[in-house]
């Protein structure tokens, strides 16, 4: 199932949200918002297949709780458009003159990192608080 996902999944998928990032006329700060995406998405996918190679389970587990994280960003966006399009709207006005275009250029631009960022921090929070409980476990099971 790792290897489907990988290389039918999350490689060809990386590519073309590479090459989807690049070509995104919403400018520099989007481009490169999604093109991290992709890159992060696709080298924690290749670390977490190279540690389960080696044998390395835990580690695995780690990076593809990332992968999940980064995966999660699709969804993520389609929840933050409409919520912040909303949210922001009393902006339109008296912050964009209300211009429509340049309101939701600069919406989605800051979407670009929310829908991926808060994601990965979560994860790591989430990682964080395992390895303590793993480990707080391990301690006091020994004494």
């Amino acid at each position: 199932m790792g290897r489907v996902g990988l290389f039918a999944g999350v490689l060809p998928g990386a590519v073309s949200g590479l090459g989807l990032a690049v070509l995104s006329t919403a400018g520099l700060v989007a481009q490169a918002g999604f093109a991290l995406l992709s890159v992060l998405w696709f080298a924690f996918a290749v670390a977490g297949y190279r540690a389960v190679r080696r044998g390395r389970h835990a580690e695995h587990r780690e990076w593809m709780v990332r992968v999940f994280a980064l995966t999660l960003a699709g969804v993520t966006l389609r929840v933050l458009i409409p919520l912040l399009t909303l949210l922001l709207l009393p902006l339109l006005e008296p912050v964009y003159g209300g211009d429509e275009e340049l309101y939701f250029v600069e919406i989605y631009q800051a979407l670009t990192w929310l829908c991926w960022v808060p994601n990965l921090i979560a994860a790591e929070w989430f990682l964080g608080r395992y390895r303590t409980t793993r480990s707080s476990r391990w301690t006091s099971s020994r004494s």
